[in-house]
């Protein structure tokens, strides 16, 4: 990792297991993710990241080590059969990342056909998304409406980067609004407010089911 100049690694299947726990064929407790931590700080890699793909929900008391984690909880379709588009959505909000404003885990739904909410999920939480179409072989492709909405939501992200991982920015996740019309009922807004030289800045995020709008 060092000599590729990589930020970091994703540790697919491992778990972090917590540290009374015991994993099948080992004798004693382990925590891979620290251990993996303290390989990366003695190989000079102060700040590296290590993403563990399992368990990060159930294991909040890693957040003093890593600030990544993949979300399968905030995956809200079935696998293989995907989200209809009349199924009511309302996303769901990281824990993670509403404890660790400067983390940035992952919302991954790999097997689903339809992506839409768990892309929408992302973007209502400010956090990454990963895009997995190849997996292990096996091809699920993002639809062209999906991938249309997933590369709007990205420039939109990454373009306000900075501002929505600052842990001094509040976050205000269904923010109230006046909703008009009966689409509004649709419409939900997270508020990220902060004071910038002496003046309050503002970007407010709508995520709906059918457009996608920042103010």
């Amino acid at each position: 990792m060092a000599r590729a100049g990589a930020d970091g690694l994703n540790l697919d299947t491992m778990d972090s297991l917590g540290p009374f726990v015991v994993p099948p064929s080992q004798s004693k407790p382990e925590m891979p993710v620290t251990e993996f931590f303290a390989a990366a700080r003695q190989a000079g890699l102060q700040h590296a990241i290590i993403e563990p793909e399992l368990g990060l929900y159930d294991g909040l008391f890693l957040l003093n080590t890593t600030a990544q984690g993949w979300l399968y909880t905030l995956a809200q379709c079935p696998p293989v059969v995907g989200c209809s588009e009349r199924t009511p959505f309302a996303p769901l909000v990281s824990l993670q990342k509403w404890i660790a404003r400067g983390s940035m885990p992952h919302v991954c739904g790999r097997w689903s056909t339809q992506r839409s909410q768990e892309i929408l999920t992302a973007y209502f939480n400010a956090i990454g998304y990963a895009a997995w179409e190849n997996i292990f072989g096996i091809w699920n492709g993002i639809n062209p409406r999906d991938a249309e909405l997933l590369k709007r939501a990205m420039l939109i992200l990454r373009h306000f980067g900075h501002f929505l991982s600052d842990p001094g920015v509040a976050w205000l996740p269904f923010y109230p609004v006046q909703k008009l019309t009966s689409k509004g009922e649709n419409v939900y807004v997270s508020k990220f407010v902060t004071l910038e030289m002496g003046m309050d800045a503002t970007r407010s995020k709508d995520a709906t089911r059918g457009s996608w709008h920042c103010y």
